[in-house]
């Protein structure tokens, strides 16, 4: 494969990641808050890429760009400041957002 390929491939992973946090980290709609439940099909595929049965996927996809898939999961949960993923500025709100829905995921998913 030639470094234009990598490069390639390499700025698609970061896009997908980057779009997953933003998803997952999506303000809750009204009914998703009253019945605490993740029911936006953006942010039920994130938790699921990122946490669910597709976590291995968002491990490759991190080791491709030469990150770590379970730091990288435990800045998104424990983290309270902004945090910078893939070059992209995560808001304190958005991961806010992020760990209610990573909850609520968790929830549905071990109930």
């Amino acid at each position: 494969m030639h470094q234009e390929e990598i490069d390639c491939y390499s700025r698609l992973f970061r896009a997908i990641i980057i779009q997953a946090v933003q998803d997952g980290g999506a303000k809750p709609t009204k009914e998703e808050r009253l019945a605490q439940t993740n029911w936006r099909s953006e942010a039920v595929s994130a938790m699921e890429y990122l946490f669910g049965c597709n976590r291995h996927v968002f491990a490759r996809h991190a080791a491709l760009i030469g990150a770590d898939a379970e730091q990288l999961r435990e800045s998104l949960l424990n983290r309270m400041q902004p945090l910078t993923v893939c070059n992209s500025e995560v808001t304190a709100d958005t991961l806010r957002m992020f760990r209610i829905r990573y909850r609520w995921h968790q929830r549905k998913n071990h109930v």
